[in-house]
């Protein structure tokens, strides 16, 4: 995460995984990591999981 927010602010990134084409448990790890990188708050959170998605595909909102 570091250093894709040196590059990227967090309103630029999206969520997303390799699943089903990464195990379960090595999606379930990375997640996790994202889950509890310290250095985003509830709002950046928001914005990656979700809000950045719906700015770009509106009609699925």
């Amino acid at each position: 995460m570091p250093s894709l927010l040196a590059f990227a602010r967090h309103d630029r990134v999206l969520f997303g995984t390799d699943w089903p084409f990464a195990p379960e448990i090595a999606v379930a790890h990375f997640t996790g990591e994202y889950d509890g990188y310290p250095g985003l708050d509830t709002g950046s959170h928001y914005a990656i999981d979700r809000n950045n998605a719906h700015a770009l595909f509106p009609r699925l909102s």
